[in-house]
């Protein structure tokens, strides 16, 4: 499970990069057209492989409007506002924003009544959130890290709101059907909603963009949307809503090392600190006291 929440969080990662090579020469509103719609797709030639072993398992009408909410919010509301947020602010920022997220989801969870208030689980997130703090603002090697509040930045908090609210109601629909199910139909309503606000811009982008940007296309396709949506379904399904959002304190981790790696940037005694209080924070969330 922690394995499956780790890999998830490294292709989110990829899609704040990556993503920023494809705006470079389409608009966001070509990338969402390509990347729902595709996804939804492979997720239906998904589907059938399993069922053909699975059976197939039928949707009760009354949960396709909650399947359809969640579509709106995961991948329609979601995504757009990411890719338009990520258009007008940078990855750091992007990366950064989202340590939103697991508190916005852990509070909403908690209100919604779906988990409990419990003091280790608060401590937890707390303490994985100033890691997280730590990372980004100690931690930068230059020391002039900052996030202006801009429009790109305003769009960006509103993707981690509705990716806080997404894992919240999706997460008793990955319960009730298998995740291959679940996560095919909230694409269908996702793709469905994104599709007439990108065709257009995607017949006139896409036959003259370059080779890059075909191949970050098919990166964002196959990895931070089927990979991840998929893995994180999977998730869902055997953890709370809480414990699958905290691993988002990861992502500045990840990214500290990758720029250490491959753009030749310090890797300072404070990322690895706010690293040790992540995992310490992640470790509190995840514990499950014997007999709940």
């Amino acid at each position: 499970m922690h394995a499956t929440l780790l890999v998830v969080q490294l292709l989110f990662v990829g899609n704040a990069v990556v993503g920023k090579v494809a705006l470079r020469t389409v608009t966001p509103a070509t990338v969402l057209a390509v990347r729902a719609p595709v996804a939804a797709l492979i997720f239906l030639g998904l589907r059938w492989v399993i069922a053909q072993r699975a059976g197939w398992e039928r949707v009760e009408r009354a949960d396709l409007w909650k399947l359809a909410g969640a579509g709106l919010l995961g991948i329609s509301l979601n995504q757009l506002l990411f890719f338009e947020g990520l258009k007008r602010s940078t990855a750091t920022n992007a990366t950064v924003i989202s340590a939103c997220i697991p508190v916005l989801t852990t509070g909403l969870s908690i209100a919604l009544r779906n988990e409990p208030a419990t003091l280790r689980k608060v401590l937890g997130l707390l303490l994985a959130l100033t890691g997280a703090l730590v990372v980004v603002v100690l931690g930068h090697s230059r020391g002039t890290f900052h996030v202006e509040l801009g429009t790109g930045e305003l769009l960006l908090f509103g993707n981690a709101t509705a990716y806080s609210l997404y894992l919240v109601v999706s997460r008793p629909l990955f319960r009730r059907y298998r995740t291959d199910v679940a996560v095919t139909w909230i694409f269908i309503f996702g793709a469905a909603a994104l599709l007439p606000l990108g065709l257009r811009p995607l017949l006139h982008e896409l036959p003259a963009a370059p080779t890059a940007t075909y191949l970050a296309l098919a990166f964002i396709v196959l990895g931070p949307t089927v990979g991840a949506y998929f893995l994180n379904g999977y998730a869902l399904r055997r953890a709370p809503a809480s414990l699958v959002a905290v691993y988002i304190y990861v992502q500045p981790i990840v990214a500290s090392f990758v720029a250490a790696r491959y753009l030749d940037e310090q890797l300072t005694l404070a990322t690895v600190g706010g690293g040790v209080l992540i995992g310490c924070g992640i470790a509190l969330v995840a514990l499950r006291r014997r007999g709940s």
